[in-house]
Protein backbone atom coordinates (compact mmCIF):
# COMPACT_ATOMS: atom_id res chain seq x y z
CA UNK A 1 0.00 0.00 0.00
CA UNK A 2 1.81 3.22 -0.75
CA UNK A 3 -0.64 5.55 1.69
CA UNK A 4 1.77 8.28 3.82
CA UNK A 5 0.63 9.45 7.16
CA UNK A 6 2.16 12.27 9.49
CA UNK A 7 1.01 13.23 12.97
CA UNK A 8 1.18 17.13 13.48
CA UNK A 9 1.89 19.06 16.56
CA UNK A 10 2.06 22.70 15.66
CA UNK A 11 1.98 25.95 17.89
CA UNK A 12 -0.46 28.51 16.40
CA UNK A 13 -1.10 32.15 16.51
CA UNK A 14 -2.22 32.13 20.41
CA UNK A 15 0.72 29.72 21.61
CA UNK A 16 -1.40 26.92 22.08
CA UNK A 17 -0.52 23.62 20.90
CA UNK A 18 -2.82 21.65 18.08
CA UNK A 19 -2.72 18.26 16.84
CA UNK A 20 -3.49 16.37 13.74
CA UNK A 21 -2.71 13.82 11.01
CA UNK A 22 -2.27 14.39 7.31
CA UNK A 23 -1.99 11.37 5.02
CA UNK A 24 -1.71 10.60 1.05
CA UNK A 25 -1.33 7.93 -1.24
CA UNK A 26 1.57 8.36 -3.32
CA UNK A 27 -0.26 7.67 -7.07
CA UNK A 28 -2.56 10.34 -6.26
CA UNK A 29 0.06 12.61 -4.95
CA UNK A 30 1.38 12.32 -8.54
CA UNK A 31 -2.11 13.43 -9.82
CA UNK A 32 -2.04 16.13 -7.48
CA UNK A 33 1.70 17.31 -8.31
CA UNK A 34 0.41 16.98 -12.29
CA UNK A 35 -3.21 18.15 -12.13
CA UNK A 36 -2.94 20.78 -9.25
CA UNK A 37 -2.78 23.71 -11.64
CA UNK A 38 -5.53 25.19 -9.49
CA UNK A 39 -6.13 22.74 -6.34
CA UNK A 40 -9.47 22.91 -3.90
CA UNK A 41 -9.13 22.58 -0.44
CA UNK A 42 -12.01 22.44 1.69
CA UNK A 43 -13.21 21.29 5.60
CA UNK A 44 -16.25 19.97 7.25
CA UNK A 45 -17.36 18.87 10.48
CA UNK A 46 -19.04 16.40 12.79
CA UNK A 47 -17.17 13.41 11.06
CA UNK A 48 -15.86 11.72 14.22
CA UNK A 49 -16.68 12.51 18.05
CA UNK A 50 -13.17 13.85 18.87
CA UNK A 51 -14.93 16.56 16.79
CA UNK A 52 -12.20 17.06 14.53
CA UNK A 53 -12.02 18.99 11.01
CA UNK A 54 -12.02 17.07 8.13
CA UNK A 55 -9.95 18.94 5.12
CA UNK A 56 -9.13 17.25 1.70
CA UNK A 57 -7.61 18.64 -1.21
CA UNK A 58 -8.50 18.03 -4.23
CA UNK A 59 -7.61 18.81 -8.19
CA UNK A 60 -9.66 18.02 -11.40
CA UNK A 61 -9.03 15.50 -13.49
CA UNK A 62 -7.73 15.68 -17.20
CA UNK A 63 -10.91 13.39 -18.27
CA UNK A 64 -13.27 15.68 -18.19
CA UNK A 65 -15.08 19.20 -16.55
CA UNK A 66 -16.18 17.79 -13.53
CA UNK A 67 -14.48 14.91 -12.05
CA UNK A 68 -12.16 15.86 -9.25
CA UNK A 69 -9.96 13.57 -7.78
CA UNK A 70 -9.13 13.50 -3.77
CA UNK A 71 -5.57 13.94 -3.37
CA UNK A 72 -4.91 14.26 0.16
CA UNK A 73 -6.65 14.49 3.68
CA UNK A 74 -6.20 15.57 7.35
CA UNK A 75 -8.12 15.80 10.35
CA UNK A 76 -7.15 18.97 12.74
CA UNK A 77 -8.01 19.46 15.92
CA UNK A 78 -7.98 23.61 14.87
CA UNK A 79 -8.91 25.34 12.26
CA UNK A 80 -6.30 27.46 12.78
CA UNK A 81 -3.87 28.57 9.62
CA UNK A 82 -0.57 27.81 11.18
CA UNK A 83 -2.33 24.00 11.64
CA UNK A 84 -3.56 24.37 8.02
CA UNK A 85 -0.08 25.24 6.64
CA UNK A 86 2.15 22.40 8.66
CA UNK A 87 -0.53 19.93 6.57
CA UNK A 88 0.08 21.85 3.69
CA UNK A 89 3.87 21.82 4.26
CA UNK A 90 3.88 18.14 4.67
CA UNK A 91 2.30 17.34 1.00
CA UNK A 92 4.47 19.58 -0.37
CA UNK A 93 7.59 17.40 0.91
CA UNK A 94 5.63 14.16 -0.48
CA UNK A 95 5.90 15.61 -3.32
CA UNK A 96 8.91 16.40 -3.50
CA UNK A 97 10.19 13.14 -2.34
CA UNK A 98 8.63 11.61 -5.07
CA UNK A 99 10.99 13.70 -7.45
CA UNK A 100 8.21 15.87 -8.52
CA UNK A 101 6.80 19.55 -8.39
CA UNK A 102 3.76 20.07 -7.48
CA UNK A 103 2.16 22.77 -10.34
CA UNK A 104 -0.02 24.54 -8.07
CA UNK A 105 -0.41 28.03 -9.24
CA UNK A 106 -4.15 28.88 -7.66
CA UNK A 107 -5.86 27.76 -4.75
CA UNK A 108 -9.74 28.08 -4.47
CA UNK A 109 -11.08 27.78 -0.67
CA UNK A 110 -14.40 29.27 0.86
CA UNK A 111 -13.90 32.54 2.62
CA UNK A 112 -12.30 30.84 5.58
CA UNK A 113 -9.50 33.63 6.93
CA UNK A 114 -7.96 30.57 8.24
CA UNK A 115 -7.42 28.65 4.67
CA UNK A 116 -6.35 32.13 3.22
CA UNK A 117 -3.88 32.48 5.89
CA UNK A 118 -2.43 29.06 5.58
CA UNK A 119 -1.69 29.30 1.74
CA UNK A 120 0.03 32.65 2.31
CA UNK A 121 2.13 30.81 4.94
CA UNK A 122 3.08 28.23 2.86
CA UNK A 123 3.33 28.77 -0.71
CA UNK A 124 5.89 32.02 -0.90
CA UNK A 125 8.69 32.68 -3.11
CA UNK A 126 11.12 32.23 -0.26
CA UNK A 127 9.73 28.66 -0.32
CA UNK A 128 9.52 27.67 -3.95
CA UNK A 129 12.93 25.49 -4.07
CA UNK A 130 12.64 23.96 -0.24
CA UNK A 131 8.84 22.83 -1.45
CA UNK A 132 9.15 22.16 -4.53
CA UNK A 133 5.84 24.16 -6.12
CA UNK A 134 6.61 25.55 -9.61
CA UNK A 135 5.33 29.03 -9.24
CA UNK A 136 6.88 30.43 -5.94
CA UNK A 137 4.41 32.50 -4.42
CA UNK A 138 0.21 30.84 -5.11
CA UNK A 139 -2.69 33.14 -6.16
CA UNK A 140 -5.44 32.69 -4.00
CA UNK A 141 -9.12 32.75 -5.39
CA UNK A 142 -12.52 32.35 -3.26
CA UNK A 143 -15.47 29.82 -4.35
CA UNK A 144 -18.13 32.09 -6.48
CA UNK A 145 -20.94 30.08 -4.65
CA UNK A 146 -19.79 31.29 -0.64
CA UNK A 147 -19.60 34.66 -1.96
CA UNK A 148 -22.71 34.82 -3.13
CA UNK A 149 -24.02 32.94 0.50
CA UNK A 150 -21.91 35.23 2.31
CA UNK A 151 -23.26 38.38 0.44
CA UNK A 152 -26.98 37.45 0.84
CA UNK A 153 -26.02 37.05 4.62
CA UNK A 154 -24.55 40.48 5.35
CA UNK A 155 -26.25 42.84 2.89
CA UNK A 156 -29.99 42.40 3.13
CA UNK A 157 -32.97 44.33 3.98
CA UNK A 158 -34.33 47.56 1.88
CA UNK A 159 -30.80 50.01 2.90
CA UNK A 160 -28.31 47.14 1.77
CA UNK A 161 -29.87 45.04 -1.10
CA UNK A 162 -29.22 47.21 -3.75
CA UNK A 163 -25.83 47.14 -2.33
CA UNK A 164 -26.12 43.52 -2.72
CA UNK A 165 -27.14 43.38 -5.99
CA UNK A 166 -24.24 45.33 -7.54
CA UNK A 167 -21.59 43.18 -5.74
CA UNK A 168 -23.33 40.03 -7.31
CA UNK A 169 -22.98 41.67 -10.69
CA UNK A 170 -19.04 42.34 -9.83
CA UNK A 171 -19.20 38.93 -8.64
CA UNK A 172 -20.62 37.07 -11.58
CA UNK A 173 -20.71 39.41 -14.62
CA UNK A 174 -18.36 42.21 -14.83
CA UNK A 175 -15.73 41.33 -17.68
CA UNK A 176 -13.47 43.92 -17.10
CA UNK A 177 -11.20 45.11 -13.73
CA UNK A 178 -13.09 48.78 -14.26
CA UNK A 179 -16.63 46.97 -14.69
CA UNK A 180 -15.51 45.20 -11.50
CA UNK A 181 -14.49 48.77 -9.44
CA UNK A 182 -17.73 50.47 -10.90
CA UNK A 183 -20.13 47.91 -9.59
CA UNK A 184 -18.14 48.02 -6.11
CA UNK A 185 -18.69 51.82 -6.39
CA UNK A 186 -21.98 51.58 -6.68
CA UNK A 187 -22.60 49.44 -3.80
CA UNK A 188 -21.05 52.11 -1.78
CA UNK A 189 -23.04 54.66 -3.72
CA UNK A 190 -26.26 53.07 -2.54
CA UNK A 191 -25.88 52.97 0.98
CA UNK A 192 -26.45 56.72 2.40
CA UNK A 193 -24.13 58.30 4.38
CA UNK A 194 -23.36 57.57 7.86
CA UNK A 195 -25.21 54.28 7.64
CA UNK A 196 -25.18 52.24 10.80
CA UNK A 197 -26.65 48.57 11.57
CA UNK A 198 -26.85 46.68 15.12
CA UNK A 199 -25.25 42.98 14.43
CA UNK A 200 -24.88 41.50 17.83
CA UNK A 201 -25.41 44.44 19.67
CA UNK A 202 -22.96 46.77 18.49
CA UNK A 203 -22.93 49.09 15.56
CA UNK A 204 -21.88 47.74 12.09
CA UNK A 205 -20.42 50.46 8.93
CA UNK A 206 -21.75 48.49 5.81
CA UNK A 207 -19.57 50.09 3.93
CA UNK A 208 -16.38 50.04 5.99
CA UNK A 209 -17.17 45.84 5.59
CA UNK A 210 -17.38 46.54 2.05
CA UNK A 211 -14.36 48.58 1.25
CA UNK A 212 -12.26 46.44 3.63
CA UNK A 213 -13.84 42.72 2.90
CA UNK A 214 -14.44 43.00 -0.88
CA UNK A 215 -13.17 46.21 -2.63
CA UNK A 216 -9.56 45.41 -1.01
CA UNK A 217 -10.04 41.46 -2.04
CA UNK A 218 -11.76 41.98 -5.37
CA UNK A 219 -8.91 39.58 -7.68
CA UNK A 220 -9.80 36.72 -5.23
CA UNK A 221 -13.69 36.53 -6.05
CA UNK A 222 -14.40 39.04 -9.03
CA UNK A 223 -15.43 37.94 -11.88
CA UNK A 224 -13.38 40.05 -13.91
CA UNK A 225 -10.17 37.87 -13.10
CA UNK A 226 -11.65 34.35 -13.68
CA UNK A 227 -12.59 35.71 -17.49
CA UNK A 228 -8.67 35.95 -18.46
CA UNK A 229 -7.80 31.95 -17.69
CA UNK A 230 -10.36 29.49 -19.16
CA UNK A 231 -9.40 26.53 -16.44
CA UNK A 232 -10.66 29.85 -13.92
CA UNK A 233 -13.84 30.42 -16.04
CA UNK A 234 -14.38 26.61 -15.66
CA UNK A 235 -13.73 25.95 -12.04
CA UNK A 236 -15.02 28.71 -10.31
CA UNK A 237 -16.34 27.34 -6.87
CA UNK A 238 -15.71 24.66 -4.16
CA UNK A 239 -18.35 21.78 -5.43
CA UNK A 240 -15.95 18.94 -5.98
CA UNK A 241 -15.22 19.41 -2.16
CA UNK A 242 -18.70 19.81 -1.19
CA UNK A 243 -19.67 16.84 -3.40
CA UNK A 244 -16.96 14.65 -1.65
CA UNK A 245 -17.47 15.50 1.31
CA UNK A 246 -21.56 14.62 0.95
CA UNK A 247 -20.70 11.28 -0.54
CA UNK A 248 -18.23 10.85 2.40
CA UNK A 249 -20.91 11.34 4.78
CA UNK A 250 -23.69 9.09 2.97
CA UNK A 251 -20.76 6.59 3.43
CA UNK A 252 -20.41 7.07 7.07
CA UNK A 253 -24.36 7.08 7.35
CA UNK A 254 -24.78 10.32 9.11
CA UNK A 255 -27.36 12.63 8.81
CA UNK A 256 -27.21 16.46 9.09
CA UNK A 257 -26.11 17.76 12.12
CA UNK A 258 -25.71 14.43 13.60
CA UNK A 259 -22.60 13.86 16.17
CA UNK A 260 -20.64 11.18 14.73
CA UNK A 261 -19.79 7.81 16.92
CA UNK A 262 -16.70 7.35 14.73
CA UNK A 263 -13.07 7.27 15.38
CA UNK A 264 -10.12 9.48 13.80
CA UNK A 265 -8.99 5.73 12.36
CA UNK A 266 -12.60 5.10 11.47
CA UNK A 267 -12.91 8.30 9.19
CA UNK A 268 -9.79 7.89 7.87
CA UNK A 269 -10.58 4.53 6.77
CA UNK A 270 -13.72 5.61 5.47
CA UNK A 271 -12.09 8.41 3.06
CA UNK A 272 -10.01 6.16 1.93
CA UNK A 273 -12.42 3.49 0.94
CA UNK A 274 -14.53 6.36 -0.91
CA UNK A 275 -11.50 7.44 -2.77
CA UNK A 276 -11.27 4.10 -4.30
CA UNK A 277 -14.45 4.65 -5.62
CA UNK A 278 -13.17 8.21 -7.39
CA UNK A 279 -9.73 6.44 -8.80
CA UNK A 280 -11.98 3.62 -10.60
CA UNK A 281 -14.19 6.45 -12.15
CA UNK A 282 -10.75 8.29 -12.99
CA UNK A 283 -9.71 5.19 -14.95
CA UNK A 284 -12.94 4.44 -16.55
CA UNK A 285 -12.90 8.25 -17.65
CA UNK A 286 -9.71 7.49 -19.16
CA UNK A 287 -10.23 4.31 -21.25
CA UNK A 288 -13.15 5.82 -22.40
CA UNK A 289 -11.95 9.42 -23.50
CA UNK A 290 -12.08 8.33 -27.69
CA UNK A 291 -13.92 5.23 -27.36
CA UNK A 292 -17.44 5.89 -25.91
CA UNK A 293 -19.78 8.20 -28.18
CA UNK A 294 -23.59 9.97 -27.46
CA UNK A 295 -26.28 8.58 -29.10
CA UNK A 296 -27.16 12.10 -30.44
CA UNK A 297 -23.82 11.29 -32.54
CA UNK A 298 -25.87 9.76 -35.06
CA UNK A 299 -28.19 12.31 -36.17
CA UNK A 300 -25.16 14.81 -35.51
CA UNK A 301 -22.27 12.65 -37.10
CA UNK A 302 -19.71 15.43 -36.27
CA UNK A 303 -19.83 15.08 -32.42
CA UNK A 304 -18.33 11.91 -33.53
CA UNK A 305 -15.17 14.05 -34.33
CA UNK A 306 -14.75 14.79 -30.15
CA UNK A 307 -13.60 12.97 -27.32
CA UNK A 308 -16.68 11.72 -25.19
CA UNK A 309 -15.95 14.76 -22.75
CA UNK A 310 -16.31 17.10 -25.98
CA UNK A 311 -19.11 15.87 -26.10
CA UNK A 312 -21.37 16.06 -23.40
CA UNK A 313 -20.55 19.52 -23.32
CA UNK A 314 -21.66 20.07 -26.94
CA UNK A 315 -24.62 17.77 -26.17
CA UNK A 316 -25.46 20.48 -23.29
CA UNK A 317 -25.24 23.17 -25.86
CA UNK A 318 -27.25 21.99 -29.02
CA UNK A 319 -30.27 21.36 -26.13
CA UNK A 320 -29.92 25.10 -25.33
CA UNK A 321 -29.81 25.90 -28.61
CA UNK A 322 -32.83 23.87 -29.83
CA UNK A 323 -34.40 25.56 -26.53
CA UNK A 324 -33.79 28.98 -27.95
CA UNK A 325 -35.35 27.99 -31.45
CA UNK A 326 -38.63 27.15 -28.99
CA UNK A 327 -38.64 29.82 -27.08
CA UNK A 328 -40.14 32.56 -29.84
CA UNK A 329 -38.30 35.51 -27.23
CA UNK A 330 -35.20 34.41 -28.11
CA UNK A 331 -33.27 36.36 -30.83
CA UNK A 332 -30.72 34.56 -32.56
CA UNK A 333 -27.14 36.35 -31.86
CA UNK A 334 -24.90 38.12 -34.13
CA UNK A 335 -21.38 35.78 -34.33
CA UNK A 336 -18.45 37.51 -35.00
CA UNK A 337 -16.92 37.53 -39.17
CA UNK A 338 -14.83 34.73 -37.99
CA UNK A 339 -18.68 32.92 -37.37
CA UNK A 340 -17.65 32.41 -33.66
CA UNK A 341 -19.37 34.15 -29.98
CA UNK A 342 -18.49 36.71 -27.56
CA UNK A 343 -20.26 34.69 -24.83
CA UNK A 344 -18.41 33.47 -21.71
CA UNK A 345 -20.52 29.34 -22.95
CA UNK A 346 -17.75 29.94 -25.61
CA UNK A 347 -14.79 31.44 -23.96
CA UNK A 348 -14.81 29.05 -21.31
CA UNK A 349 -14.27 25.74 -23.71
CA UNK A 350 -13.38 26.85 -27.29
CA UNK A 351 -16.30 24.72 -28.15
CA UNK A 352 -19.27 26.11 -30.25
CA UNK A 353 -21.92 27.55 -27.55
CA UNK A 354 -25.84 27.43 -27.84
CA UNK A 355 -25.38 30.43 -30.01
CA UNK A 356 -23.15 29.06 -32.73
CA UNK A 357 -25.23 25.57 -33.27
CA UNK A 358 -28.22 28.09 -33.63
CA UNK A 359 -27.11 30.08 -36.00
CA UNK A 360 -25.93 27.27 -38.27
CA UNK A 361 -28.77 24.67 -37.73
CA UNK A 362 -31.31 27.65 -37.76
CA UNK A 363 -30.18 30.39 -39.23
CA UNK A 364 -27.33 31.69 -42.00
CA UNK A 365 -24.28 31.01 -40.50
CA UNK A 366 -21.92 28.97 -42.23
CA UNK A 367 -20.67 25.03 -40.61
CA UNK A 368 -18.24 25.45 -37.90
CA UNK A 369 -14.51 24.52 -38.37
CA UNK A 370 -15.18 21.30 -36.29
CA UNK A 371 -11.31 20.09 -37.21
CA UNK A 372 -10.12 23.40 -35.59
CA UNK A 373 -12.01 22.80 -32.86
CA UNK A 374 -11.63 19.13 -31.99
CA UNK A 375 -7.81 19.93 -33.23
CA UNK A 376 -7.84 21.17 -29.43
CA UNK A 377 -7.70 17.49 -27.69
CA UNK A 378 -5.20 15.72 -30.51
CA UNK A 379 -2.28 16.13 -28.22
CA UNK A 380 -4.01 16.53 -24.75
CA UNK A 381 -7.60 16.03 -22.64
CA UNK A 382 -9.21 18.72 -20.35
CA UNK A 383 -5.46 19.90 -19.14
CA UNK A 384 -5.36 21.67 -22.28
CA UNK A 385 -6.71 24.34 -20.40
CA UNK A 386 -4.50 24.88 -17.83
CA UNK A 387 -2.55 28.01 -18.07
CA UNK A 388 -4.92 28.65 -21.76
CA UNK A 389 -5.59 32.62 -21.37
CA UNK A 390 -8.34 34.16 -22.78
CA UNK A 391 -9.32 36.80 -25.08
CA UNK A 392 -12.71 38.01 -23.78
CA UNK A 393 -11.28 40.87 -22.01
CA UNK A 394 -9.21 42.60 -24.97
CA UNK A 395 -7.66 45.72 -23.93
CA UNK A 396 -8.79 48.52 -25.84
CA UNK A 397 -5.69 50.69 -26.84
CA UNK A 398 -3.02 50.38 -29.36
CA UNK A 399 -1.39 46.72 -29.74
CA UNK A 400 2.34 47.14 -29.57
CA UNK A 401 3.04 45.09 -32.55
CA UNK A 402 0.32 46.97 -34.56
CA UNK A 403 -1.02 44.12 -35.66
CA UNK A 404 -4.58 43.85 -34.33
CA UNK A 405 -6.85 41.86 -36.55
CA UNK A 406 -10.68 43.59 -36.82
CA UNK A 407 -11.89 40.70 -34.87
CA UNK A 408 -10.02 41.76 -32.00
CA UNK A 409 -11.33 45.18 -32.51
CA UNK A 410 -14.90 44.31 -33.33
CA UNK A 411 -14.62 42.21 -29.67
CA UNK A 412 -13.50 45.24 -27.89
CA UNK A 413 -16.01 46.89 -28.92
CA UNK A 414 -18.77 44.46 -28.17
CA UNK A 415 -17.21 44.28 -24.33
CA UNK A 416 -17.15 48.05 -24.24
CA UNK A 417 -20.87 48.32 -25.15
CA UNK A 418 -21.56 45.52 -22.63
CA UNK A 419 -19.76 47.64 -19.56
CA UNK A 420 -22.00 50.49 -21.11
CA UNK A 421 -25.02 48.62 -20.70
CA UNK A 422 -23.85 47.68 -16.97
CA UNK A 423 -23.26 51.45 -16.58
CA UNK A 424 -27.06 52.21 -17.64
CA UNK A 425 -28.10 49.59 -15.74
CA UNK A 426 -26.51 50.30 -12.11
CA UNK A 427 -27.31 54.21 -12.89
CA UNK A 428 -31.54 53.17 -12.99
CA UNK A 429 -31.21 50.93 -9.96
CA UNK A 430 -29.34 54.02 -8.34
CA UNK A 431 -32.41 56.37 -9.19
CA UNK A 432 -34.21 53.37 -7.66
CA UNK A 433 -32.32 53.44 -4.75
CA UNK A 434 -32.60 57.60 -4.65
CA UNK A 435 -36.71 57.06 -4.83
CA UNK A 436 -37.19 54.97 -2.48
CA UNK A 437 -35.25 56.54 0.15
CA UNK A 438 -36.60 60.12 -0.68
CA UNK A 439 -40.29 59.28 -0.35
CA UNK A 440 -41.15 60.29 -3.81
CA UNK A 441 -44.83 60.14 -4.32
CA UNK A 442 -45.35 57.04 -6.91
CA UNK A 443 -46.71 59.98 -9.54
CA UNK A 444 -43.41 61.46 -9.15
CA UNK A 445 -41.14 58.08 -9.06
CA UNK A 446 -43.09 57.52 -12.47
CA UNK A 447 -42.31 61.18 -13.94
CA UNK A 448 -38.41 60.29 -12.85
CA UNK A 449 -38.29 57.09 -14.80
CA UNK A 450 -40.35 57.96 -17.67
CA UNK A 451 -37.94 60.98 -17.69
CA UNK A 452 -34.81 58.67 -17.97
CA UNK A 453 -35.82 56.30 -20.54
CA UNK A 454 -36.70 59.63 -22.57
CA UNK A 455 -33.50 60.33 -22.44
CA UNK A 456 -31.54 57.02 -23.10
CA UNK A 457 -34.05 56.85 -26.55
CA UNK A 458 -33.00 60.31 -27.24
CA UNK A 459 -29.24 59.50 -27.24
CA UNK A 460 -29.80 56.28 -29.08
CA UNK A 461 -31.26 58.26 -32.15
CA UNK A 462 -28.63 60.46 -32.01
CA UNK A 463 -26.49 57.83 -31.92
CA UNK A 464 -28.35 56.01 -34.51
CA UNK A 465 -27.95 58.92 -37.17
CA UNK A 466 -24.61 59.71 -36.51
CA UNK A 467 -22.07 58.97 -39.76
CA UNK A 468 -18.77 57.32 -39.34
CA UNK A 469 -17.13 60.38 -40.14
CA UNK A 470 -19.21 62.31 -37.09
CA UNK A 471 -17.91 59.38 -34.66
CA UNK A 472 -14.37 59.82 -35.60
CA UNK A 473 -14.57 63.39 -34.95
CA UNK A 474 -16.64 62.51 -31.72
CA UNK A 475 -13.28 60.18 -30.81
CA UNK A 476 -10.88 63.04 -32.03
CA UNK A 477 -12.34 66.20 -29.75
CA UNK A 478 -12.56 63.84 -26.76
CA UNK A 479 -9.23 62.93 -26.99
Amino acid sequence: MDMRYRLLRVKNQAGKWSNGIVWASDHRLKTLAKRGYITLFDSTHKTNFLQFKLFTWMCRTEVDHKTYLPCAGALLDSESGDTIAAALAQICHWIKDLGLEWRIKYALTDDSAAEQRAVALTFTEESKESLGNVFGEVEHLLCQWHCKQTLNRQLHGDVLTPANRHLQAALWSRRTEAGCDESIQAALDSIPDGTTIKKKNKPWDPKRYIREEWQATKRRWGNYRRMQEQILMQVRTTGGNEGWHNQLKTALGLRKNQNSPFSLAGVLETWEDCARVIDARYKKGLSQWNTKELSVCTEFPWMKQFPFPAQVILNDHLVAAQNRQVEESQITKELTESNECDCKEFWKCLLPCEHMLEAFLYGDAVEPDWDKYSSLFLDQKFDVYEGKRTEVAVDAGADSEGDRSMEKISASSKLDMEETANRIKDRRYAIEDQIRLSGMTLENAERVMRAYNQSLAMAAEKLAGMSINEHLQLEASDS
